[in-house]
C-alpha cells in the first residue's frame, strides 16, 4: 500500500470509467491523486467517492480543465505545481468519440474533435508536465491510454482507430526522446471494458445481442473490469516496471489475437 506514498499522480479524464478506476487505485496506494476533468459536478463526485472508498489515504484533488485546450492545461498545470508539486506520474487517460460510423460519413467536426481529444490532449499534457519533470530532474513515468481498436483494422471507427494509433506511435517517439532524462513512457491498450456506459448497453434489448457477439470474440469470454485496466496502468507507472519503456500493453483478454 506504500508503492506510491507521497508521489503526485495526474489522471486526466478521471471522473468516470477507466480513468476513475485508475485514480482510485493510485489513491489506495497512498499517492496524491490529481484528477483533471471537464465537468465540475462529475469531478467533485469522483473526488468524494474516492476519498470515501480509501478512508483518506493520500490526497485527492480535482481540477477542471479541457485537456484538448493548450492554454487551459498551462493554467491548470501552474495551479497543480504551485499547490501540490511537480507530478512524478502522468496518466493520459482522457479520450472519446468511439461511436461507430462509416468513413464516408465522418464530418470535419468529428475528425477535429477526435484528434483534439484523443491525440492532442496527450501531446499537450506531456509537453507541459514532462518539462517540469526535466527541469527538476524527476525520473518520472507517463502512461497513455490507447486502445485495442488501434491494433485491429475496422472500417466503422476510422476516426477513433487512427487517433488511437497515433497515441501508440506518439508513445514510442516520446519514450525514445525522454529516455535520456530517465522518464519512461508506455501505453495500455484496453480491450472491451465494462464501464458504466457499456453496462447500459446490456440493458438495451436492441444492443444486447450485439454486445454478446462481441464477448464471443474475446478468448476469455468476458469484458475487462475497469479495475483490471487500472492494475496494468499502475504496474507500468511503478518501479516494478523500471526497465520498461516504449511498450504498448494490450489488456484485452486476447481480443486482438482471437
Amino acid at each position: 500500500m506504500n508503492m506510491f506514498y507521497g508521489k503526485n499522480v495526474i489522471v486526466t479524464g478521471g471522473s468516470s470509467g477507466i480513468g476513475f478506476a485508475i485514480a482510485k487505485k493510485f489513491a489506495e496506494e497512498n499517492a496524491n491523486v490529481l484528477i483533471i476533468g471537464r465537468n465540475t459536478e462529475k469531478l467533485d463526485s469522483a473526488v468524494k467517492k474516492i476519498k470515501n472508498a480509501t478512508n483518506g489515504r493520500g490526497k485527492v484533488c480535482g481540477y477542471v480543465c479541457d485537456v484538448s485546450n493548450y492554454e487551459d492545461i498551462k493554467k491548470v498545470s501552474y495551479s497543480i505545481v504551485t499547490e501540490v508539486g511537480i507530478p512524478e506520474i502522468l496518466i493520459n487517460n482522457a479520450g472519446g468519440f468511439t461511436n461507430k460510423i462509416q468513413w464516408e460519413e465522418i464530418t470535419d467536426d468529428l475528425w477535429n474533435m477526435s484528434i483534439k481529444t484523443n491525440l492532442l490532449s496527450i501531446f499537450y499534457c506531456t509537453k507541459i508536465f514532462a518539462k517540469y519533470m526535466k527541469e527538476k530532474c524527476i525520473k518520472g513515468s507517463i502512461v497513455n491510454i490507447g486502445s485495442s481498436s488501434a491494433l485491429q483494422i475496422k472500417n466503422d471507427k476510422m476516426h477513433y482507430t487512427i487517433t488511437k494509433s497515433g497515441v501508440h506511435t506518439m508513445t514510442k517517439i516520446l519514450a525514445l526522446d525522454l529516455a535520456k532524462y530517465g522518464i519512461r513512457v508506455n501505453a495500455v491498450a484496453p480491450g472491451p471494458t465494462l464501464t458504466e456506459k457499456v453496462k447500459s448497453r446490456f440493458e438495451d434489448k436492441g444492443l444486447l445481442e450485439q454486445e454478446q457477439e462481441r464477448i464471443n470474440k474475446i478468448p476469455l469470454k468476458r469484458y475487462a473490469l475497469p479495475e483490471e485496466i487500472a492494475e496494468a496502468v499502475v504496474f507500468l507507472a511503478s518501479d516494478k516496471a523500471s526497465f520498461i519503456t516504449g511498450v504498448i500493453l494490450p489488456v484485452d483478454g486476447g481480443y486482438t489475437i482471437g
